[in-house]
């Protein structure tokens, strides 16, 4: 899943971007966490591609003017305004959809450093095609064999172990071993 998914530190939050492929197009989680807190929200790739144009819009003043943007598409509004406080400046993700509210706040990792080196993460990870390869093949497996069989004839068995008897008395369970005619205890 580390091809998938993109971490990043502003402030004391930590923040975490997951792509998801599905059926025709693909999709963004975003979680924001911090000490006390988790918020989720999802987009599309159309979208995280404006977040990462508006974030690197944003680092371009140095001020604390606040400045706003909006982005809409198939029924969601996003909200997203750079804004300040006693802590500094950040930048604020609203997006509203069928009734719902997701809101992620991306504080400036320095003061008036902007937000230009998540932008590009976030765009680099965005572009990148890479996806989930599989090292080793797949495993083939009998449609008709029996359960019982594949334990008897289990490759986690050693080789001097074909057979065991179970016995149980008064909740003891012993355990024997049938070697070649022989019975050995264990």
């Amino acid at each position: 899943m580390g091809e998938n998914r993109i971490y990043f530190n502003a402030g004391f939050k930590s923040f975490d971007i997951t792509r998801w492929q599905c059926s025709r197009s693909v999709v963004f989680e975003w979680v924001e966490r911090s000490r006390k807190m988790m918020h989720r929200s999802t987009m599309s790739s159309k979208c995280m591609d404006w977040i990462c144009f508006t974030l690197k819009e944003a680092s371009h003043d140095k001020g604390k003017n606040p400045r706003k943007w909006k982005f809409t598409e198939q029924g969601t509004e996003h909200f997203f305004s750079r804004k300040h406080n006693s802590y500094g400046r950040f930048m604020s993700l609203v997006s509203l959809n069928r009734g719902g509210r997701d809101v992620l706040i991306i504080p400036e990792i320095a003061l008036n450093a902007g937000w230009k080196e998540i932008a590009f993460k976030i765009e680099r990870f965005i572009k990148s095609s890479k996806s989930i390869t599989l090292n080793d093949p797949p495993r083939f497996t009998e449609v008709n064999y029996p359960y019982s069989s594949a334990v008897q004839e289990s490759k986690w068995h050693t080789k001097t172990l074909h057979k065991a008897d179970g016995t149980s008395r008064k909740g003891d369970i012993t355990i024997s071993k049938v070697d070649e005619g022989r019975r050995m205890n264990f």
